[in-house]
């Protein structure tokens, strides 16, 4: 072989390389501009046209480690959702651990962020400011934001109840098992069901409601974040659901249900006031 073709050899691997490496980095860069696009900058104070209101925003004070979160971020078809738990709060810092396939992100991707505190959520947006992938999952090093979303907008009342349910994820695919449930409180709007799981938020369910008025007892509902389970059944975890495409006449059996389930309880509570 000639002396050309032995240097072109020697050449040729790292070129291959080089190539790989130049696509590699090509790929964060797109994500990157893409995610700054969908999920926008890191959180900061709103003014203007885009302020949210004193009433929605408050500090970012109330998380705790081990609170359950959703993460979200882009990817080369939209926007990728993982469910991951707050690890550990250190100083400038939000970690968090991702059980699941991990994200494509890097230093400075931008990331939207829901986690679940008490029977609300906190949401907000903010960077990446390092991360660990693993053999399963990833650990995540965000910035702590100064503030954050409260989400707890309401336009039906909730009462408790003891309903036992079944929830199936609606797929395209007809992905994923449907499994047992208990629905915790129940409202025009909404439900709360204790789940042997936790669910990602945006996951498109339908669940039985077991009310003897309804002709059809199935409705379809959106996940908006799963949270740790109340104690108040067996299971670990709770989706808080709202309903969708719901006709006018299934919300008023159900509205109808809520106001009777009130009713009963403020008759016993009055019984047992009045007892001698």
């Amino acid at each position: 072989m000639s002396l050309l073709g032995l240097a072109l050899a020697d050449v040729s691997p790292m070129l291959l390389e080089a190539r790989s490496l130049a696509l590699g980095l090509l790929a964060l860069v797109v994500v990157f501009i893409v995610g700054n696009r969908l999920i926008g900058p890191s959180s900061r104070t709103p003014t203007g046209s885009d302020a949210l209101g004193a009433s929605d925003l408050v500090p970012v004070t109330d998380l705790k480690a081990g609170m359950l979160a959703t993460l979200e971020s882009a990817g080369s078809s939209g926007i990728v959702t993982r469910p991951a738990t707050l690890s550990m709060i250190e100083k400038g810092a939000l970690v968090f651990v991702l059980e699941e396939a991990p994200l494509l992100i890097c230093q400075g991707s931008p990331i939207r962020v829901t986690v679940a505190v008490d029977r609300s959520a906190a949401r907000f947006q903010t960077t990446v400011l390092d991360f660990e992938n693993r053999l399963h999952g990833q650990t995540l090093y965000v910035a702590v934001p100064e503030w954050s979303e409260k989400i707890q907008r309401r336009d039906h009342f909730r009462v408790p109840v003891q309903m036992p349910t079944v929830v199936g994820p609606i797929e395209r695919d007809g992905a994923g098992d449907t499994f047992s449930g208990h629905i915790e409180d129940l409202s025009g709007g909404g439900v709360r069901i204790g789940v042997p799981h936790r669910q990602p938020a945006g996951r498109l369910v339908r669940l039985r409601l077991p009310i003897e008025e309804m002709g059809e007892p199935y409705v379809d509902a959106r996940v908006k974040f799963t949270s740790c389970g109340t104690g108040e059944t067996s299971y670990p975890f709770c989706i808080h659901c709202e309903f969708l495409y719901i006709q006018d006449s299934t919300r008023k059996f159900i509205v109808d249900h809520c106001n009777r389930v009130q009713l009963r309880s403020a008759k016993s509570d009055a019984s047992l006031t009045h007892r001698p």
